[in-house]
Protein backbone atom coordinates (compact mmCIF):
# COMPACT_ATOMS: atom_id res chain seq x y z
CA UNK A 1 0.00 0.00 0.00
CA UNK A 2 1.45 3.24 -0.77
CA UNK A 3 2.09 5.98 2.00
CA UNK A 4 0.02 8.32 1.20
CA UNK A 5 0.55 10.67 4.71
CA UNK A 6 0.01 14.24 2.77
CA UNK A 7 1.51 16.77 5.25
CA UNK A 8 0.47 19.79 3.92
CA UNK A 9 -2.83 21.64 5.17
CA UNK A 10 -5.67 21.07 2.64
CA UNK A 11 -6.79 24.11 1.43
CA UNK A 12 -10.81 24.60 0.80
CA UNK A 13 -12.08 23.12 -2.15
CA UNK A 14 -13.65 25.96 -3.45
CA UNK A 15 -9.89 27.57 -3.32
CA UNK A 16 -7.80 24.40 -4.50
CA UNK A 17 -10.22 23.59 -7.50
CA UNK A 18 -9.74 28.05 -8.38
CA UNK A 19 -6.55 27.94 -8.38
CA UNK A 20 -6.16 24.93 -10.34
CA UNK A 21 -8.39 26.15 -13.02
CA UNK A 22 -6.04 28.71 -13.19
CA UNK A 23 -3.00 26.94 -13.66
CA UNK A 24 -4.76 24.24 -16.50
CA UNK A 25 -5.52 27.34 -17.93
CA UNK A 26 -2.23 28.94 -18.30
CA UNK A 27 -0.26 25.86 -19.23
CA UNK A 28 -2.44 24.02 -21.25
CA UNK A 29 -5.16 24.39 -23.79
CA UNK A 30 -6.56 20.98 -23.28
CA UNK A 31 -10.61 20.72 -22.38
CA UNK A 32 -10.67 19.52 -18.67
CA UNK A 33 -13.16 19.38 -15.80
CA UNK A 34 -12.17 18.86 -12.10
CA UNK A 35 -14.00 17.22 -9.47
CA UNK A 36 -13.78 16.01 -5.97
CA UNK A 37 -14.10 11.97 -5.58
CA UNK A 38 -13.20 9.42 -3.41
CA UNK A 39 -11.65 5.77 -2.94
CA UNK A 40 -10.25 3.62 -0.62
CA UNK A 41 -7.01 6.19 0.34
CA UNK A 42 -9.64 9.18 0.17
CA UNK A 43 -11.00 12.15 -0.80
CA UNK A 44 -8.89 13.57 -4.01
CA UNK A 45 -8.88 16.17 -6.51
CA UNK A 46 -9.55 14.35 -9.44
CA UNK A 47 -8.60 16.37 -13.39
CA UNK A 48 -9.96 15.00 -16.32
CA UNK A 49 -8.52 16.04 -19.15
CA UNK A 50 -9.79 15.16 -22.50
CA UNK A 51 -7.22 13.73 -25.43
CA UNK A 52 -7.47 12.58 -28.84
CA UNK A 53 -6.18 9.05 -27.98
CA UNK A 54 -6.35 8.35 -24.08
CA UNK A 55 -3.94 5.48 -24.45
CA UNK A 56 -1.27 7.45 -25.47
CA UNK A 57 0.52 8.85 -22.60
CA UNK A 58 0.41 12.60 -22.18
CA UNK A 59 2.08 15.22 -24.42
CA UNK A 60 5.59 15.70 -22.33
CA UNK A 61 4.56 19.22 -21.59
CA UNK A 62 1.09 19.00 -20.48
CA UNK A 63 2.64 15.62 -17.80
CA UNK A 64 5.19 18.05 -16.90
CA UNK A 65 2.43 21.10 -16.31
CA UNK A 66 -0.21 18.81 -14.63
CA UNK A 67 1.35 15.54 -13.26
CA UNK A 68 1.54 16.27 -9.72
CA UNK A 69 0.83 14.11 -6.69
CA UNK A 70 -0.31 16.90 -4.27
CA UNK A 71 -2.16 20.14 -4.92
CA UNK A 72 -2.87 22.27 -2.09
CA UNK A 73 -2.77 19.93 0.20
CA UNK A 74 -4.77 17.56 -2.04
CA UNK A 75 -4.38 14.21 -3.48
CA UNK A 76 -4.36 14.98 -7.23
CA UNK A 77 -5.39 12.37 -9.47
CA UNK A 78 -5.17 13.16 -13.79
CA UNK A 79 -7.94 11.04 -16.09
CA UNK A 80 -7.40 11.52 -19.56
CA UNK A 81 -10.24 11.01 -21.40
CA UNK A 82 -11.56 10.96 -25.26
CA UNK A 83 -12.92 13.88 -26.67
CA UNK A 84 -16.69 15.05 -25.68
CA UNK A 85 -16.46 12.91 -22.73
CA UNK A 86 -16.57 15.49 -20.71
CA UNK A 87 -19.54 17.36 -22.20
CA UNK A 88 -21.46 13.68 -22.03
CA UNK A 89 -20.49 12.44 -18.53
CA UNK A 90 -19.72 15.97 -16.64
CA UNK A 91 -22.51 17.87 -18.44
CA UNK A 92 -19.92 20.94 -18.96
CA UNK A 93 -21.02 22.87 -21.46
CA UNK A 94 -18.18 25.47 -21.23
CA UNK A 95 -14.92 25.20 -23.35
CA UNK A 96 -12.22 25.08 -20.93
Amino acid sequence: MANLDIEELKASEEEAEHKLKLHVRRVSNLKYNIKFESDDGGKHMALYVEVEDPLLPLRQADREALVVHTWMGWRLIVLKAPRGYIKAFHNREEGF
